[in-house]
């Protein structure tokens, strides 16, 4: 089995890929097609050299995780081992995170429309997207719950409310008086909801 079948295979699957996913698949065919999946592993470290130089590592590891769950994915399907590609080695770079205070200040310096997705990608820590298409349906305000329908591995998952979007959901929930159904965070351009 080469990898352009492994890849195949795994873009085929039951629920099928993040269209980043597909075209990941699609650049790392590019480099690996002809490889068996046991040579893979020397495949990649031709990818990293010809395809990822001057990437960021994060685009790196994104290409690296598609490789091997693609590998993970043909290996359950056809009954044998997965080979193990490398992970990238740690950036030696410091990681820095925002004080309690640098976080309040800058999240209290959205405008108030944009303030409920600041908080809930804060606190819920869920991604842009999952924020910005929830719906009062998925928001169970008394169970202190929400429901996040579309997310990126197409799994939905339900998780307990944090107590500051609880708070910030509830209050648009009264202002737009009490809505059942449709989204939770203001429907405009992109851009316009990061303007005081």
């Amino acid at each position: 089995m080469t990898f352009a079948d492994c890849g195949l295979l795994y873009i085929g699957r039951p629920g099928g890929l993040h269209r980043n996913d597909v075209w990941r698949v699609g650049e790392l065919n590019r480099f690996l097609g002809d490889y068996t999946i046991d040579r893979c592993p020397d495949g990649w470290a031709v990818f990293k050299d010809k395809r990822c130089r001057g990437l960021a590592a994060g685009t790196v590891a994104r290409f690296r995780d598609t490789l091997q769950a693609a590998l993970n994915y043909a290996a359950r399907e056809g009954g044998f081992r997965a080979p193990q590609i490398p992970r990238l080695p740690p950036r030696k770079k410091r990681v820095r995170f925002l004080s309690l205070k640098e976080r309040d200040r800058l999240i209290a310096a959205y405008a108030p429309r944009a303030r409920p997705i600041a908080e809930m990608l804060c606190y819920q820590g869920c991604r842009t997207q999952e924020a910005l298409q929830l719906q009062w349906q998925h928001v169970d305000l008394a169970a202190e719950s929400i429901y996040f329908e579309r997310t990126k591995n197409g799994r939905p998952r339900t998780v307990p409310m944090q107590h500051r979007v609880r708070v910030a959901l509830y209050k648009l929930h009264e202002e737009r008086g009490r809505p059942s159904q449709g989204p939770c965070v203001p429907q405009q351009p992109w851009e316009t909801l990061w303007r005081h």
